[in-house]
């Protein structure tokens, strides 16, 4: 007897075990309470298994503590997030509304269209029916046997006559008994579903015309809750539930939208003896001299409820829609009432990021009204709401800038231009935010410098660090005057002159070129003096501007026949390079005359301008004495181009008489350099006198021609190129021309993807090698060729700027 008891224990021990388990998987991820623990205690009987309870136990209670402060937070953002819920689901009820019995009436009668629609739906189910019935009598003569098969196994196919004849004839009889069958809670829910009245157009019309003969917080009322319904028509199911009236028809829902993103402002601005349009209208950018917002008045409490649902729902549209017309309708609506929104700043900062997502991302009409909205939000809205906006502005054109091309430049000016704007509103919050950024860009030029490796360098010389410059510049040049916004022009510009000397290449020769062209607007809008000509001269010297086109630094002479081939060759293949868009060359292409010509004109450009913005000045015959003198003994040297010596004439010529002008005019004067109200005096009078100067007169001329040239680079990438097709009727002449021609060509573009020179160098000895006849090419071996997979240049290509408020 005494065995049989040890192994009814060793049973139920394993039994206990794997009881045990059951309950670790069912409870896991929950507390345990004492009570639980202790009923769980005394079902054990052993004392060893107590112990071992005993020592999970506190290590249990160890994680709990060690979480307590992430239970805490956990539950304290739930509890804000229903707190907010449930004022929101107050304010619905407070907006909710009873109808009368003409209500109801209106309700019931459905319109023509979706009297129409039923009628259509209902006599194409019964010819279906009907159809299906004959189809079944046919088969039950034709093949007995198969209709009987069918009884057997697929009695819901043959039982089709008793069913959609019961469901046609008494609808309303089946729901009632599906009713009953269901338990209560279900039976209650569907009884809620079908209490919700039906929002037609003659309801809408009767709501409408209530409201604009008396217009009282109850005929608002309505419409606002119509207008909530039209809102979530799109949503889940459970807001759905949440919405006391349906919409069923398309147009319905058109209207009501329309209708109430006109009429709902004016009926807000009678209830509350206030003109919105007045209100907005006024630009009392300063942060101590706001407009007054709706909240200010009396009569405020009346219509909160009802201007908090209304901005609401029109959140939940913008969160849904993404079609541009209906977008365009829904921000036109909520330009009105952005001084409603105002006095929430719960629902504006919801509001902003919609608007900064559609500013960003949308067509160019709904662009622009998102971006009048923020605006709008940025000048009505408290003090510390300005901050958002510029920096949400600032950020998401930094993103949106990272690629410039012909078709994506005008979208970045737009956005500059947007940035501009909303740094003009509040000066005191724009140096703020501004000083954050711009110590930002000059804390990634100080990595780059000093690392000294290939990624910190790309790190600068991309589209996403140059534009993010070039806003700041843009701002700085449109408000010159401001004392707060102009002490950042010292840091910008010894930013952009840091970019200039961080790599003097002439592969980022366009790079350069951008940066005095954001110096130059700098000196011209705010007067100070920056000099560029030290960073132009520079040019000169690069063997591009001394070598004939398709000729490698290496080999500077060559042969003569083989120096033309390759000229002609290079002339054919190179594309027209726009310097506006364009960061950084190919080694092929510094070599083509499209890239010698272009740099030609942007020197003579930026030279001029930097020299037209001190024209008028008293000191410019001194000014200009080294540049005088470095081009002259550019002209006596013999290694230019006739085409670069011409133009240096030109520049020269013009500077001389410039100076001549402004000398004759300073010896007529008396006063010393150091009463500089008088120096004030005698340029405005100089200005006066002498509007186009010969400096300026030929910048005006540079300036027609290189918009001729954009306006062509940009018609070029539209055109189709006919070359191709005159080179492979050529090739087809010689089927071995043919095969060595396809051969040089796969050659040049690798050449092109590859940034390194020494290896563009290597190639292009081994091809100008002497060759007699093509056929001899064509018999040698072919040597392995150096692939490099990439997808465009990398030296535009970065990874993304890390822009925050913490540095």
């Amino acid at each position: 007897m005494g065995k049989i008891k040890k192994s009814t224990k060793k049973v139920d021990i394993q039994a206990l075990k794997k009881q045990r388990r059951f309950q670790k998987k069912v409870v896991k991820g929950r507390q345990v309470s004492e009570k639980s623990m202790a009923n769980f205690r005394e079902v054990e009987s052993e004392e060893e298994e107590e112990l071992q309870l005993e020592e999970k136990q506190p290590i249990r209670n160890t994680k709990i503590v060690s979480n307590e402060q992430e239970d805490d937070e956990m539950d304290g953002e739930d509890n804000e997030g229903e707190e907010e819920d449930e004022d929101e689901e107050e304010e619905d009820e407070e907006v909710e509304v009873e109808l009368d019995s003409k209500d109801k009436e209106l309700a019931n009668k459905k319109d023509k269209k979706e009297v129409g629609k039923d009628s259509e739906k209902t006599k194409s189910l019964k010819e279906q029916i009907t159809q299906h019935k004959k189809d079944l009598e046919e088969l039950k003569k034709k093949d007995p046997k198969l209709f009987e098969f069918l009884g057997e196994n697929d009695k819901e196919l043959l039982n089709f006559n008793t069913e959609m004849g019961a469901e046609d004839d008494d609808d309303e009889e089946s729901e009632e008994d599906d009713d009953d069958e269901d338990d209560g809670e279900e039976g209650e829910n569907k009884k809620e579903k079908k209490q919700k009245e039906v929002l037609t157009s003659a309801l809408l019309d009767s709501w409408i015309s209530e409201a604009n003969k008396n217009t009282t917080v109850q005929s608002v009322k309505k419409l606002v809750v119509a207008f909530r319904c039209a809102s979530h028509a799109g949503s889940d199911l459970k807001e759905v539930e949440k919405v006391p009236y349906r919409i069923l028809n398309s147009a319905v829902f058109n209207r009501t939208l329309l209708i109430c993103l006109e009429n709902m402002p004016k009926f807000f601005d009678k209830l509350l003896d206030y003109d919105s349009v007045k209100h907005s209208d006024e630009e009392n950018t300063d942060a101590n001299n706001k407009t007054e917002l709706p909240s200010s008045s009396k009569k405020w409490n009346l219509v909160k409820s009802c201007a908090s649902s209304y901005i609401r729902s029109i959140i939940q549209l913008l969160t849904q829609v993404s079609e541009s017309k209906l977008l365009l309708i829904i921000l036109k609506g909520l330009e009105k009432v952005i001084c409603y929104s105002s006095c929430f700043t719960k629902y504006s900062k919801m509001l902003l990021k919609h608007l900064l997502n559609n500013w960003s991302s949308s067509e160019e009409s709904v662009r622009i009204i998102a971006f009048l909205c923020i605006r709008k939000q940025a000048i009505l809205c408290p003090f510390p709401f300005i901050d958002g906006c510029l920096k949400g502005i600032y950020l998401n054109f930094v993103r949106n800038s990272k690629f410039v091309n012909t078709t994506s430049l005008p979208l970045i000016n737009f956005m500059c231009n947007c940035v501009i704007e909303i740094y003009g509103l509040d000066f005191a919050s724009s140096y703020r935010s501004a000083f954050v950024y711009v110590r930002q860009l000059a804390v990634h030029l100080r990595n780059s410098l000093n690392t000294n490796t290939k990624e910190s360098f790309q790190n600068i010389y991309n589209w996403q660090f140059i534009n993010s410059v070039r806003a700041w510049v843009e701002v700085l040049s449109a408000y010159p005057g401001q004392e707060q916004i102009s002490q950042l022009l010292y840091p910008i510009t010894q930013i952009v002159i840091g970019m200039i000397n961080l790599i003097p290449s002439s592969k980022f020769l366009p790079l350069r070129f951008h940066c005095i062209r954001f110096l130059n607007r700098l000196a011209e809008s705010n007067g100070s003096f920056i000099n560029c000509t030290p960073y132009l001269l520079d040019v000169l010297e690069y063997s591009e501007m001394k070598q004939k086109p398709g000729k490698s630094g290496k080999n500077g002479g060559g042969s003569g026949g083989n120096g033309k081939d390759s000229a002609a060759s290079n002339s054919k293949k190179s594309k027209l390079i726009n310097f506006y868009t364009t960061l950084s060359v190919t080694g092929q292409q510094l070599n083509s005359k499209e890239f010698q010509d272009g740099m030609l004109s942007q020197f003579t450009e930026l030279l001029v301008e930097n020299l037209s913005c001190f024209n008028y000045h008293i000191g410019f015959p001194e000014l200009t004495t080294p540049v005088i003198l470095h081009l002259k003994k550019a002209l006596k040297s013999k290694q230019y181009r006739p085409k670069v010596l011409s133009d240096i004439q030109e520049i020269l010529e013009a500077i001389e008489k410039t100076s001549k002008l402004v000398k004759q005019q300073r010896d007529q004067v008396s006063f010393s350099p150091k009463e500089t109200k008088q120096i004030q005096a005698f340029s405005d009078a100089l200005k006066e006198k002498y509007k186009i100067t010969p400096l300026k007169q030929l910048l005006l001329t540079i300036k027609k021609k290189s918009k001729q040239l954009q306006q062509t680079l940009i018609e070029s990438t539209k055109t189709y190129n006919y070359e191709d097709d005159e080179e492979e009727d050529e090739d087809e002449e010689d089927d071995e021309e043919n095969y060595d021609d396809d051969d040089e060509e796969q050659e040049d573009d690798e050449e092109q993807e590859d940034d390194d020179e020494d290896l563009y160098h290597e190639d292009e000895e081994q091809e100008k090698q002497p060759t007699k006849k093509s056929k001899t090419i064509a018999k040698q071996p072919k040597k392995p060729k150096f692939k490099v997979e990439r997808n465009g240049n990398d030296d535009d290509m970065v990874e993304d700027l890390v822009l925050s408020d913490d540095e």
